[in-house]
């Protein structure tokens, strides 16, 4: 991988979250002129270009029909797991995950197949960290609930998974603030993260603080995996780390 972010000298430099939202992101600039990087994601070894930033993205724009359709209001539950709900038999033979959304699903999202908790950001189709099974097809899952940051500092998020997969994260608790940050389209390999869109740029956590996320998969066929991996602040920005654990996850119950 390239030079894709962090604080290391000629990285890109961090963002806050509470900067990411909005018609317009800002752009991480690298070294050099100053100048905005062009949304060019990670490169070979040497390159100078940042991930995209994904955060002009609003729910009503990506993943969801419009806000009120995919966000809800949830409030903080246990710590240590976050919800999944699934919707099965979503049949539209496409990868997207508009098949199990509102477009086309009047089920979602308040109408799930099923529910259940998960005790990392790493859905349920894992026969262990690096082998996938087949759990189902033509499905798609929502996993949703908090991250609660163990120190302040830059995070990096990583996703990967078969089919598309969007993780999205909030400024604060409320959904309604959730940006998109990273995603895959239409799928990645296991322990592929060499995609433009799969790695966040880096966003500035409060350790204790209460973040909301969505974490979006559609499966069609075939074998499946979704997950979302971090590098710590203390931790290279440059490969993913570990996936994100249930001690950082806080789940959410909807309202």
């Amino acid at each position: 991988m390239g030079a894709g972010g962090g604080n290391g000298s000629g990285g890109a430099p961090s963002v806050p979250i509470g900067n990411l939202g909005g018609s317009g992101g800002s752009v991480p600039t690298v070294g050099g002129s100053g100048g905005a990087s062009a949304l060019g994601g990670m490169v070979g070894s040497g390159g100078t270009s940042v991930p995209p930033d994904l955060s002009s993205f609003s729910t009503g724009e990506r993943g969801c029909r419009n806000a009120t359709g995919c966000e809800g209001t949830v409030v903080p539950g246990s710590a240590g797991t976050v919800l999944r709900q699934y919707w099965t038999g979503i049949t539209a033979n496409v990868d997207e995950i508009s098949a199990f959304t509102p477009f086309t699903n009047a089920a979602f999202p308040n109408a799930p197949t099923g529910s259940g908790q998960l005790s990392s950001l790493q859905s349920v189709s894992w026969v262990d960290n690096t082998t996938t099974r087949n759990w189902a097809n033509q499905f798609g899952e929502r996993i949703r609930g908090f991250i609660k940051p163990p120190t302040t500092g830059d995070y990096v998020f990583w996703v990967g998974g078969d089919n598309e997969c969007q993780f999205w994260l909030s400024t604060d608790e409320s959904p309604a603030n959730a940006r998109l940050l990273a995603m895959i389209a239409p799928y990645s390999p296991v322990g592929d993260f060499t995609g433009e869109e799969q790695k966040s740029v880096p966003v500035r956590l409060e350790a204790g603080k209460l973040y909301y996320l969505d974490f979006f998969h559609r499966e069609n066929l075939g074998d499946t995996h979704a997950v979302v991996q971090w590098s710590k602040p203390t931790e290279s920005p440059l490969t993913a780390g570990e996936i994100v654990p249930g001690s950082a996850l806080v789940t959410a119950l909807p309202q």
